[in-house]
């Protein structure tokens, strides 16, 4: 096995290894729409909304699971 075929199996192997570790953490990530979908949930029960617009651009799916996942476990962090 040459330099160039060891470097590139290392590479490799480091690269599966990165990708492992970062997608178990992953799911516990909120994206970038993650605070929009707590503030819609906070917001869907409310009599007289606050966030009216955001509510437009949003299904009630993700915000749902969501905010019901956070009251019913907690945060991770």
């Amino acid at each position: 096995m040459t330099v160039k075929n060891k470097s590139i199996l290392a590479l490799s192997a480091i690269s599966l290894i990165t990708y492992y570790f970062e997608s178990l953490a992953w799911p516990l990530h909120l994206g970038r729409d993650g605070l929009n979908y707590i503030i819609y949930f906070i917001d869907i029960w409310a009599q007289k909304p606050v966030y009216q617009l955001l509510m437009l651009r949003r299904t009630p799916m993700a915000p749902v699971l969501y905010g019901g996942s956070l009251t019913l476990w907690g945060s991770v962090v």
